[in-house]
């Protein structure tokens, strides 16, 4: 694994530091509370998760993944190559990183909103203390901030890291913040200044934070440090360019928008019903007869509410795979290449294709399109290649010599 230069992991550990003097210096110099210190650690949590997930998207490396590993069909976007810059002051976004930033804000988001609630509705903060949280939180997001623009973008650490090894952090603070949280009960229930234990727990809630917050910096930033994970996080690595021939193809074949759109809303609406085996759709179809006894225009506002971003999210990730691409026919090979990225995606020699197997669908049936799955020989080193809803599929069947 490449590791950041040792100026970088500096300047990355004096804002681990400061992050964490920021609540004490305001306890002990500004007379805040320690309701107002754990409050402050749970705005810091915040600001990891917002951090990272800005993070993700630029990252260049790729995990490979013991699930990467694994016989079967690729995640969505798992082995998408290439980038688009969408301003000239950030790096480019790559889209295979957003598998990892989607589970980031959907199963982290609510569960830090549910501690975050739990700890300020056991600590009864005044109106006093809820305005020195946000005072001091804004510090903290602004530290954190200025990490990620001087060490991330400016030194260009996005180059070294992934976006797997990223979503570690969050993971840690969440972790850490759930411990605090037990030992942030005892802290509010004591007046720091009144009680020895309350001023020993208080300093136990911050010794601890910080020497945690070093040992994750130190484990992950030399080499005799394990980092979480490791089983499933072997290595970060670089995907290989495609191989492509020269010259201009023979012919460019793009997938029909109209049997596209039909097939990615269609894929969206499997994925509410059948994705995670069925019980996506078990867990959906329960929620909204629950409130339908509410009366059915509830249910229908449920169902729509719930139902409709999960299609259209399904659909968005569909095209973000499939619908920029374009196939490139050379007299040798075919080459799947992205026209929004610029980047060829997969190639396969003519001659190491197998078995051309069509599958036209509902889009299918009513445009007269189909996805044609071209599967390479068994000696081939050539992975498969999908071209989705193509019209005229027949043609291309013989001109690829279909068996």
């Amino acid at each position: 694994m490449n590791r950041p230069p040792v100026t970088n992991q500096r300047v990355s550990q004096a804002m681990v530091v400061a992050s964490n003097l920021i609540p004490v210096v305001a306890v002990v110099s500004l007379g805040w509370s320690a309701t107002v210190l754990v409050g402050l650690y749970v705005v810091e949590m915040w600001a990891v998760l917002f951090w990272t997930a800005v993070k993700v998207p630029f990252a260049e490396r790729y995990a490979e993944t013991d699930d990467a590993k694994t016989p079967g069909p690729p995640k969505p976007l798992q082995d998408k190559r290439g980038g688009v810059r969408l301003t000239r002051f950030l790096p480019k976004v790559y889209p295979r990183n957003l598998p990892v930033l989607f589970p980031l804000v959907v199963f982290f988001g609510p569960l830090e909103l549910f501690l975050s609630f739990a700890v300020f509705a056991l600590s009864a903060p005044t109106v006093e203390a809820i305005e020195q949280v946000l005072v001091g939180g804004f510090a903290i997001f602004v530290a954190r901030g200025v990490e990620f623009w001087t060490d991330y973008v400016r030194d260009e650490q996005y180059r070294t890291t992934s976006p797997q090894a990223l979503a570690r952090t969050p993971i840690q603070h969440l972790f850490g913040v759930f411990v605090l949280f037990f030992v942030g009960v005892v802290v509010v229930g004591n007046d720091a200044e009144s009680s020895g234990i309350g001023t020993y727990a208080l300093a136990a809630v911050v010794l601890g934070k910080l020497g945690y917050d070093l040992y994750v910096f130190w484990r992950d930033h030399t080499e005799s440090g394990r980092p979480v994970f490791a089983d499933h996080l072997e290595d970060e690595i670089d995907l290989p360019p495609v191989a492509t021939p020269g010259g201009d193809p023979e012919r460019t074949v793009t997938p029909d928008r109209k049997a596209f759109a039909l097939d990615a809303v269609g894929r969206g609406v499997t994925f509410l019903f059948l994705g995670g085996e069925g019980r996506l759709g078990l867990l959906f179809v329960g929620v909204v007869a629950l409130f339908s006894f509410g009366g059915a225009r509830l249910g229908l506002t449920v169902a729509a509410a719930i139902g409709l971003p999960i299609v259209a999210l399904r659909a968005l990730v569909h095209y973000a795979e499939y619908g920029t691409l374009e196939y490139r026919l050379y007299d040798d090979a075919v080459v799947a290449h992205d026209r929004w990225l610029d980047a060829p995606q997969r190639a396969v020699g003519v001659n190491e294709i197998d078995t051309v197997t069509a599958s036209s669908g509902l889009p299918g049936r009513l445009l007269g399109t189909a996805t044609l799955d071209l599967e390479p020989a068994g000696w081939s080193d050539s992975d498969p290649l999908r071209m989705v809803q193509i019209r005229d599929p027949e043609t291309l069947r013989e001109r690829l010599g279909a068996r």
